[in-house]
């Protein structure tokens, strides 16, 4: 029997007899009510069975229901006496015991006061990220593949050791204390960069495998990311790409470690992050081929009155160019809302609809669909943005260098220069 095992079962014991859990005659104390939590079923834990500690002549027997909610997991009397040294009963007893302490201590305002915190360990950090980003512990519990539990005890261990509530309830969820934002800027930074450590150092395309997450969104899936595809697929065949959409998460994403890369209009001008420029691109205006607008040069005018078909992303962004019509104090004559710039491909052909979309796109919409330019065409730049936890990574640092030499090969017409007195459009315009 390992000398740890046997000293982690009889710490157990102890706290449990000082949290006054257990009398020291091993007879189990009654518990208030609200010390009781719901914490879940045990997997495959059959009615009444009897598990047994062997060490220190410790056995300890109770009995489990099916109903966890309604009852703690342990019998009423503590045995002393040399049984069983069956391994798999004495850690499925200890994690048991772990979970009655667990609650107790969720459900109490004192917190301990002797937690080391240099036992603290990156797993705990994580978890204070992302409970921090999400406001919620089952959030958090849910995006960890984990149960509540787990993640309560490590916030039980954090309080400790930091010596911090760390989070206070709120309407709607839970917020995090001052002295909480500070740790988790602070860890996260830690926790990244012994993210980028542990990544491997060298990197064969060939033969290498893996999974890079990249979130992005209709722009980028349209533009970049086919050739891209396509080169991986040639050169690293058995690297997964797993492509999800990013809308107003994208930054989120990152932080959370749900994505590895972000393409897009995103400015991210914080520490631990990394960008690097793309492609360039800005606005023109399409329409069927027969329009009466399509065989001239459109003026602001012309523009504004035209009806139109306005792409809103979801509600989520607002294109460049619409900022250029504010700052004008013009508005266009909208018709039709929709959500994609893949719907423009069924509204455009055979109607008097115009719509503003960025100029590499024009092309891939229909064939019976023309672009023009746009008095306001709004320049914008496309790039990509990752964080410290892949920065140091071969394999992301290989799909980051051929990303970035495949969009410089992307043809592309720069915008005409701008009106008389008007300033070029903001990098941070949604394409």
């Amino acid at each position: 029997m390992p000398a740890g095992i046997l000293q982690r079962g009889n710490d157990v014991i102890s706290a449990a007899v000082q949290h006054n859990v257990l009398a020291a005659d091993g007879t189990r104390r009654k518990l208030a009510p609200d010390l009781v939590a719901p914490c879940g079923c045990v997997p495959g834990v059959k009615r009444k069975r009897s598990w047994c500690v062997h060490g220190e002549l410790i056995s300890i027997a109770w009995s489990i229901v099916a109903d966890l909610p309604s009852c703690l997991p342990f019998s009423s009397r503590l045995h002393w006496q040399c049984l069983s040294d069956n391994w798999t009963e004495l850690i499925f007893a200890i994690y048991i015991f772990d979970l009655v302490l667990q609650l107790l201590r969720g459900g109490s305002e004192e917190m301990a006061k002797d937690w080391d915190p240099f036992a603290i360990d990156f797993a705990a950090i994580r978890i204070l990220r992302l409970v921090s980003e999400l406001g919620s512990f089952s959030k958090a519990a849910e995006a960890l593949g984990t149960n509540q539990s787990t993640i309560s005890y490590a916030m039980d261990r954090l309080r400790a050791a930091f010596h911090d509530k760390l989070f206070v309830r709120q309407r709607g969820g839970i917020a995090p204390t001052p002295r909480c934002a500070e740790i988790v800027a602070c860890a996260g930074r830690l926790l990244e960069a012994f993210e980028g450590l542990v990544q491997p150092v060298d990197f064969d395309p060939a033969s290498a495998s893996g999974r890079v997450t990249i979130a992005c969104n209709y722009y980028e899936r349209s533009i970049i990311l086919p050739r891209a595809i396509a080169e991986v697929r040639r050169r690293a065949p058995r690297l997964v790409l797993d492509i999800r959409t990013a809308g107003a998460e994208g930054v989120a994403h990152l932080k959370r470690g749900e994505a590895d890369l972000l393409l897009g209009p995103y400015d991210v001008r914080e520490e631990s992050f990394y960008h690097r420029h793309l492609l360039d691109d800005h606005y023109v205006c399409v329409m069927h081929k027969s329009h009466l607008l399509a065989g001239r040069r459109l003026r602001v005018d012309d523009y504004v009155k035209a009806s139109h078909a306005v792409v809103t992303y979801g509600g989520i962004w607002r294109s460049g160019y619409l900022r250029g019509l504010d700052e004008r104090g013009l508005s266009l004559n909208q018709v039709v809302a929709i959500p994609s710039i893949s719907d423009l491909a069924h509204i455009l052909p055979g109607t008097d609809l115009v719509s503003t979309v960025p100029s590499r796109i024009a092309p891939n919409i229909a064939k019976s669909v023309v672009a023009r330019a746009c008095p306001f065409p709004e320049p914008f730049q496309i790039g990509m943005t990752w964080t410290s936890r892949t920065h140091h990574s071969a394999a992301h640092r290989w799909l980051r260098q051929l990303m970035a030499a495949l969009a410089v090969t992307l043809p592309y017409k720069a915008a005409p220069a701008a009106a008389p007195g008007r300033k070029r459009g903001s990098a941070k315009a949604r394409a």
